[in-house]
């Protein structure tokens, strides 16, 4: 299903101070839930694809960064950026060490400021869109909380699914938006790691006229 929305709509978070916005451009993969909404920006999601496709026989690990709301019982999660944790990981062996978390935390305030860990990103071939016990501890430890998001791919088949705590479980979450926005910081992480950014047509979408968003 895809579904595309021009207006702009503004609201005030509960226990935020700061109104949000929500974007103009967006693309919907799946069916959204009216309780929960995960926005995902174009550069991020094509980084992850990319890093994901390359060498797809190694598993693949990244942190999300944007930013989370709620609005009237409803929560949202942004995630403007994503940052490539490098260490080698497998469906076996996952670890956010306090050094990773280091590194992880000098990049962030390298290329991005002002975001907050929203969640986490992992890759690996022949993976089902399931939560391992490896995994489930892994994100209880390192992301724990239900305003933290997990987003699984597997590389070849490029199956995909966002997982959020709901419950005492990790809950495949049935769907989520891709939107479209200026993202100087992702382009020049993307740039510094020697990724191009999104092809030229996904990154400069008229506000008034959308044209097709398909990959």
């Amino acid at each position: 299903m895809i579904e595309v929305i021009y207006k702009e709509d503004k609201s005030k978070a509960q226990g935020n101070e700061q109104f949000f916005h929500i974007p103009k451009n967006i693309r919907q993969i799946g069916l959204i839930s009216e309780e929960h909404k995960i926005y995902i920006e174009d550069y991020a999601y094509t980084f992850l694809g990319r890093i994901a496709s390359e060498r797809p026989m190694k598993g693949k690990l990244a942190v999300l960064l944007g930013q989370s709301n709620w609005s009237e019982g409803t929560s949202y999660i942004f995630v403007r950026c994503a940052l490539q944790v490098q260490e080698e990981v497998s469906p076996e062996h996952i670890s956010f060490t306090d050094e990773i978390w280091l590194k992880i935390n000098e990049q962030i305030e390298e290329f991005f400021q002002g975001q907050e860990i929203v969640g986490w990103f992992f890759s690996a071939p022949e993976i089902a869109m399931e939560v391992t016990d490896i995994i489930y501890r892994t994100h209880m430890n390192s992301f724990g909380g239900n305003d933290k998001v997990l987003f699984l791919m597997e590389p070849q088949e490029r199956e995909e699914a966002f997982f959020r705590y709901e419950n005492g479980r990790m809950a495949r979450q049935m769907g989520y938006y891709i939107y479209y926005e200026k993202n100087p910081m992702m382009q020049e992480y993307m740039i510094a790691m020697n990724h191009e950014g999104p092809p030229k047509d996904s990154e400069s979408v008229a506000d008034d006229a959308v044209v097709s968003f398909g990959r």
